[in-house]
């Protein structure tokens, strides 16, 4: 897409000052890459990713695709790993939209496995209210009712019942940090593998 920064002066004219020419990125994708790979990276989180997030909150073309394929496989009780999902990519006709590098991109890309669930529900807030606002649009602009009152009410109830999730909502506690002062550390005499470089059972 083009973009131009403006300036504007006080008469309210405007003059472009920076014009530049780039391929538009979807807002979010940072957080359905990390969801589609660990869908394909481990079937065990497969599961329970599905039962929070659907394909359809995946709002851009890849990570959905892939999303798709792995749902359909688990439906069809077939843990999917990358080749899996490949041929079921291509079988869809998927296959231009995520070629095999890219697929292993998305692996790379994937969230840790004890974290899926974490990253999924962000996914899930994320689309909710990507919905809440498409619903609340015509709203805005004065347009008919078409049932948007009901339906927001829908998602925004779904949204409160996912930020009161429980301990499956949050990221897992990270282990204790004991911050120890060097003036509190006893000085030891150090055995040297290599002098000076690597020390023979301990850091110094």
């Amino acid at each position: 897409i083009e973009f131009s920064l403006l300036v504007f002066d006080a008469s309210g004219e405007a003059a472009v000052v920076y014009r530049n020419r780039r391929q538009a990125q979807r807002p979010g994708l940072a957080r359905m890459v990390p969801v589609a790979g660990a869908l394909v990276k481990y079937p065990g989180a497969v599961a329970r990713v599905l039962a929070i997030v659907t394909p359809a909150d995946f709002f851009c073309d890849a990570p959905r695709f892939v999303a798709e394929a792995v749902s359909r496989l688990h439906g069809a009780g077939t843990p999917p790993d990358v080749l899996g999902v490949s041929r079921e990519l291509e079988r869809a006709g998927r296959g231009d939209a995520v070629p095999p590098d890219r697929l292993v991109a998305f692996m790379e890309g994937a969230c840790p496995g004890a974290t899926a669930e974490f990253h999924a529900r962000e996914l899930k807030r994320l689309a909710l209210r990507r919905a809440i606002v498409r619903e609340a649009a015509p709203l805005a602009g004065g347009g008919a009712l078409d049932g948007q009152p009901e339906r927001l009410a829908d998602l925004r109830a779904k949204l409160a019942v996912l930020d009161a999730g429980g301990a499956s909502g949050t990221m897992p506690a990270p282990p204790p940090c004991e911050i120890v002062r060097l003036s509190d550390v006893a000085a030891k005499p150090v055995n040297w593998l290599w002098r000076g470089y690597i020390p023979a059972g301990m850091l110094s």
